[in-house]
């Protein structure tokens, strides 16, 4: 794919627009076969700044159908903020934006449970204080979506 094309030239910003990304992530998505895997999410992470439509950026946007996600990592960085970077907080931000992205794309509906990693945070700091599990409810719609459990330790708390 030709991702050169998703930077966002016209508006002179080093962005990419995260629909632009989505899209092309979505159009690489395939059927499968009778007898091929089910491709459950197209999945991109990518270090590039991202925007969507009137927000000036975004963690991640996501797509369905096909179920489709985008997750930039440059807002979870501490350079972004001209901090001392932590190696462990950002593991811990992408692997909870990764969870947050998955439920989306699997039309697990948005959480309200604080605690939960699905919570929509107003700010980095909400986003770094609420959990990094799925509440019960959001487990069981990833369970529906899977068609199984979720392997134990990943899920509640």
């Amino acid at each position: 794919m030709n991702w050169l094309n998703a930077y966002s030239e016209e508006l002179e910003r080093p962005q990419w627009s995260a629909e632009t990304v989505a899209g092309k992530a979505g159009n690489a998505y395939r059927e499968p076969n009778a007898t091929g895997p089910r491709v459950l999410l197209n999945l991109v992470l990518t270090e590039a700044d991202i925007f969507q439509r009137d927000s000036n950026y975004v963690f991640a946007v996501y797509w369905s159908p096909p179920p489709s996600a985008v997750v930039s990592t440059a807002r979870f960085k501490a350079n972004f903020y001209g901090t001392t970077p932590n190696r462990s907080r950002l593991q811990e931000r992408i692997e909870k934006q990764l969870l947050t992205s998955i439920g989306h794309a699997a039309r697990v509906t948005r959480c309200s449970d604080p605690r939960c990693v699905r919570a929509y945070p107003a700010s980095l700091d909400e986003f770094d204080a609420k959990g990094s599990t799925y509440c019960a409810d959001c487990q069981a719609g990833m369970e529906r979506f899977l068609g199984r459990s979720l392997p134990s330790g990943k899920g509640r708390e």
